[in-house]
């Protein structure tokens, strides 16, 4: 039972966290200061791989290739989906793959935190925050920030779900 309550609490914090809906103004919701210098911006069927840092790989007692797929990136960072836990401050390598520009991302970071999904306790959403990030990185996230937020990818990506939904029915 009390296992039940710590769960919704957590998923109740969790919801809060990840809110993204603003008001006509703009506006974060209400109690809520946002932190992020970079605002994000959702991708779709992105994926990314990480290479831990330190001593560990070193000595190839850790992990050197972790998958995951990249849910929103910003200049500042990313948030991920996995189904590897990381603990918080991890030193990784990351790499993005993206097909449409023909292009990959390319950084070293850091974890600031992990959790598993509400739906599924095997699977880990991250945020991952560049460190030192390069110049030419931050031109290539605001020129795929220009696409994947422009209408015409939106609707690209519309029809493309709702194709695939008729497949499925």
């Amino acid at each position: 039972m009390a296992d039940d309550l710590q769960k919704q609490a957590w998923f109740e914090e969790f919801k809060k966290v990840n809110a993204t809906d603003h008001n006509a103004a703009g506006a974060l919701p209400t109690g809520r200061a946002e932190r992020r210098r970079h605002t994000r911006f959702s991708l779709h069927e992105v994926g990314a791989k990480l290479y831990r840092r330190g001593a560990t790989t070193l000595f190839g007692l850790a992990g050197l290739n972790i998958e995951g797929s990249v849910l929103d990136l910003s200049e500042g960072g990313l948030r991920l989906e996995t189904a590897e836990k990381l603990l918080r401050d991890t030193r990784i390598h990351i790499k993005i793959a993206i097909a449409k520009f023909g292009d990959s991302l390319e950084a070293d970071a850091v974890t600031k935190w992990c959790h598993a999904t509400p739906k599924n306790p095997e699977v880990f959403q991250v945020g991952i925050e560049f460190l030192n990030p390069d110049p030419s990185l931050g031109r290539k996230i605001a020129q795929m920030r220009g696409w994947f937020t422009s209408a015409q990818y939106k609707s690209l990506r519309d029809s493309q779900l709702r194709a695939a939904a008729k497949k499925k029915l």
